[in-house]
């Protein structure tokens, strides 16, 4: 088992980064238009245009090519995920993938392992029963000296010095059984996840086994079963202690019952009531009695745990089924809780998983996004995405809350980027047969750009954003930019054609072009400066100011010049169309 799991954590997942994707789908198909628009639009402008000098050919090919490159998306949406890495580690959350940002942020399902994330992973021993017929003594109930001569005592004692400290089980087991014996161990069969029981056989003492009773064989007296079963309703963890003649023998002689309590976080039932309210389900994966886990549940205060299943009665075939109903998954194995996650992620989900243990790896490599606990061992650790180094599951919500804000705001800011690709795009075919030369100066698109796109797409990516994420990154993108983009191309083939009728200069034209991108540019900034808070209608303001007095004062620098009466009229006309058509799209 150990070995698979250590096969499995070194397995290289493919990224599920929607946000990614989108960005290397828009860059391929870019890259496709760029280059052939580019060399078809030199070849118009310098061998049948007007410019005769390759020079003035090449900055007008530049004008265009530069208008359709979202120059700033992607470092900006670097910029604000590493922004993000940073402000988590203020809520004591380590980033160790970057994609696992927008990960947790669309996730709808978050798994859970129950120790270590439910419970805090420490283990209190509570009593041991001590077996006779069909009736137990506590250990409680015994004098020091009784205690020391007892068999079964001394068999648990003997167990928790020679079995490995594996797990916080046996941990608690070697604090509580300390006595010393002169018990010599001939076989040792350690605990696994897998069998859920441990065993030594002692010389001349016979062989002890010590696990959860439905995986040992042994006979229970029905008033004993009814004992254990109620201990489990409390949440309780129930262990057996049972005798068998070899070490190799299948049937044993039951010989003591042991309590053990979970100490339980007192963040639980807050964070998954939050998460409730977000319409993220949240289920519970744990290797205990399905029964225990659901009364944990309920002591933590988690609400809406539906169901439980015990994982053993079922078949691989029947996971996909299973997991529609049910909340809780007890007696779960390492590779059935990989199982659980695949057929929740087949059914369209986005799946986080929280584990802190070795038998959590293959878990956690399937999920979209996993999260370990910094207490948690070093193999989870190394195969998850987030670490939460205060072993605080509430930090999740302020990773959520961080995740959120970056993937909404990438995704609205995005729109300023693609409004100038779009009309750049449809501008460039339509001027590789058109009769003129592209009117833009590059100096005229970087001014628009700087102050319509990159000044204030940098204050809007990191406004505070709650929403939960929805849509993909072009959908979202999209919805404004197509409409805007579409209609500032429409004016612009407008205004090339009225040149021709009321016959515009060309340093007029040039200035009458840049005014209405502008108009554009502005335009797609007020759609995205909404609600307009105190901060985002300074941000407007100043940028819409700013690019109008450039614009005015700008004179020769910017290859600005002044114009006609007419000229201004067919100018605001123009602009007015460019909002009119936004609102008619």
């Amino acid at each position: 088992m150990s070995g698979k799991i250590t096969h499995e954590s070194k397995k290289i997942k493919k990224e599920n980064s929607k946000l990614n994707k989108s960005l290397n789908h828009l860059l391929k198909f870019l890259s496709l238009i760029i280059l052939p628009a580019g060399i078809l639009l030199f070849a118009r402008t310098f061998f049948v245009g007007s410019t005769t000098d390759l020079p003035s050919a090449a900055v007008k090919t530049v004008s265009v090519i530069i208008g359709m490159i979202p120059e700033g998306l992607i470092l900006l949406t670097s910029v604000s995920m590493a922004a993000g890495v940073v402000a988590m580690s203020r809520h004591h959350s380590l980033i160790q993938k970057l994609s696992s940002i927008e990960t947790l942020a669309r996730t709808n399902i978050l798994c859970v392992d129950k120790t270590g994330t439910i419970t805090t992973g420490k283990i209190k021993f509570m009593d041991l029963l001590l077996v006779e017929g069909d009736k137990t003594i506590s250990i409680k109930d015994l004098t020091a000296e009784e205690k020391d001569k007892h068999t079964t005592i001394q068999a648990a004692s003997a167990l928790s010095s020679v079995l490995p400290a594996a797990n916080e089980t046996q941990k608690s087991l070697q604090k509580t059984f300390t006595q010393k014996t002169n018990w010599k161990a001939a076989s040792i069969l350690p605990f696994s996840s897998e069998r859920k029981h441990s065993k030594a056989e002692f010389e001349g003492k016979g062989t002890w086994l010590l696990g959860a009773p439905e995986f040992i064989n042994c006979s229970i007296p029905e008033s004993l079963q009814e004992k254990i079963h109620s201990r489990l309703l409390e949440g309780y963890r129930v262990l057996i202690l049972s005798e068998a003649k070899t070490f190799d023998e299948k049937e044993s002689t039951l010989r003591g019952i042991l309590i053990l309590s979970d100490e339980l976080r007192t963040d639980v039932a807050e964070t998954f009531d939050y998460f409730e309210k977000q319409n993220v389900e949240v289920k519970i994966i744990s290797g205990d009695d399905p029964q225990a886990v659901f009364a944990i549940a309920k002591r933590s205060g988690i609400k809406n745990m539906k169901s439980f299943a015990n994982m053993k009665q079922v078949a691989d075939q029947n996971i996909p089924e299973k997991v529609k109903t049910t909340s809780i998954f007890g007696r779960v194995s390492p590779f059935q809780k990989k199982e659980i996650l695949l057929a929740l992620q087949k059914q369209g989900n986005i799946v986080t998983m929280v584990g802190d243990g070795v038998n959590d790896v293959p878990a956690l490599k399937q999920a979209d996004c996993s999260v370990a606990m910094a207490g948690g061992s070093d193999a989870a650790k190394n195969v998850s995405h987030i670490i939460l180094l205060k072993n605080n599951i509430g930090s999740l919500i302020k990773a959520v809350y961080e995740g959120r804000r970056i993937i909404n705001n990438i995704h609205r800011v995005a729109s300023l980027f693609l409004v100038k690709t779009t009309y750049s795009a449809i501008l460039a075919v339509f001027f590789v047969f058109w009769g003129k030369d592209y009117p833009i100066m590059p100096i005229q698109m970087s001014l628009i750009n700087a102050l319509t796109i990159g000044i204030p797409s940098f204050f809007l990516a990191l406004k505070p954003n709650r929403e939960r994420v929805s849509g993909s990154f072009l959908d979202n993108a999209v919805k404004t930019s197509i409409p805007i983009g579409m209609a500032t191309a429409a004016v612009m083939i407008l205004l090339q054609a009225a040149s021709t009728v009321i016959d515009i200069p060309d340093p007029a034209l040039s200035t009458m072009s840049a005014a209405v991108l502008s108009s554009a540019g502005i335009l797609a900034l007020f759609v995205n400066c909404t609600p307009y808070t105190l901060s985002n209608t300074i941000l407007f303001a100043g940028c819409t100011i700013a690019l109008i007095g450039s614009m005015l004062f700008g004179g020769k620098l910017i290859f600005m010049t002044s114009l006609t009466l007419i000229q201004l009229v067919v100018l605001a006309v123009l602009i007015a169309s460019v909002f009119g058509l936004y609102k008619l799209t």
